[in-house]
């Protein structure tokens, strides 16, 4: 009798231990985990965009060899790092035309 009582006792406790309300904070955190494990197994390996994917792209298209390839994305870096003053200019130049359209008045210059 006394085995069969204290058996019921947990299986009474275990019951009420699971019906009890589950906190909100509980939630995101097992979310938050959820999505971490996700992302390492999407990601798992990937260091980086391949440059020079030799089977895939430019590359892959043109036949071109890895040295080939890698003298292209030099070339491609050096033109960026060449041109980055300019495409500034050019940025301050379209913000300044935008906030001069925004600030004028349609007939300010109306004759």
């Amino acid at each position: 009798m006394e085995t069969t009582g204290r058996r019921q006792e947990e299986t009474t406790m275990l019951c009420s231990i699971l019906a009890m309300p589950v906190k909100h904070w509980f939630l995101i955190l097992a979310l938050i985990v959820l999505f971490l494990a996700l992302y390492v197994v999407v990601y798992a390996g990937e260091t980086g965009v391949p440059r020079c994917d030799l089977q895939r792209g430019l590359a892959g298209a043109l036949n071109l060899s890895r040295q080939q390839c890698e003298d292209i994305w030099c070339e491609t870096d050096s033109f960026y790092d060449d041109t980055a003053g300019i495409r500034n200019k050019i940025v301050e130049k379209r913000i300044e035309l935008k906030n001069l359209s925004k600030s004028l008045k349609a007939d300010q210059y109306v004759t």
